[in-house]
């Protein structure tokens, strides 16, 4: 059965922790408290630094709340892997099969972008890019490596 670590941080490209990405009522409201930044447009806006560092269990949390299940069977995993995540003192213990669906979910939750079909008013078919998906692919990368997955480019060495 896989085991991890669901305290450690997550880093950037840069090996630098990053905010939160979910975080609570009570942690966005302590933000006000702090001087706000300039965004790129030049707005005011608060400051996210001051927020904790993401964990690999709030970015799982985050995954599992994020995805759509399509069966009572995805619904079921979901809550039994959040419960485990949740209830978790650091070290996270999961069977084989609800490991493999969290690694799914990952996956689905990765930005990209996908071609779907679509009805015009006309009732004619046409192929549009939708976006999906909510994480970075680096982001998922990296918590797939602190779960201790390895990288295809790692296997052939």
């Amino acid at each position: 059965m896989p085991k991890f670590n669901c305290s450690q941080k997550l880093t950037d490209l840069f090996g630098r922790p990053f905010p939160k990405t979910n975080p609570s009522k009570e942690e966005y409201r302590a933000l006000e408290s702090h001087p706000k930044v300039k965004n790129r447009m030049g707005q005011d806006v608060l400051d996210q630094s001051y927020l904790p560092d993401e964990t690999l269990g709030n970015f799982l949390i985050s995954c599992l709340a994020a995805y759509e299940p399509e069966t009572k069977t995805d619904n079921f995993y979901i809550q039994i892997i959040a419960a485990s995540l949740l209830s978790a003192q650091g070290e996270v213990e999961l069977k084989d099969m609800y490991y493999n669906f969290l690694l799914e979910v990952m996956d689905e939750v990765t930005q990209r972008v996908e071609k779907v079909k679509r009805s015009t008013p006309d009732g004619k078919q046409i192929e549009v890019d939708e976006d999906k998906g909510m994480y970075m692919p680096w982001a998922v990368t990296k918590a797939k490596i602190l779960m201790g997955e390895t990288l295809p480019a790692e296997e052939e060495k």
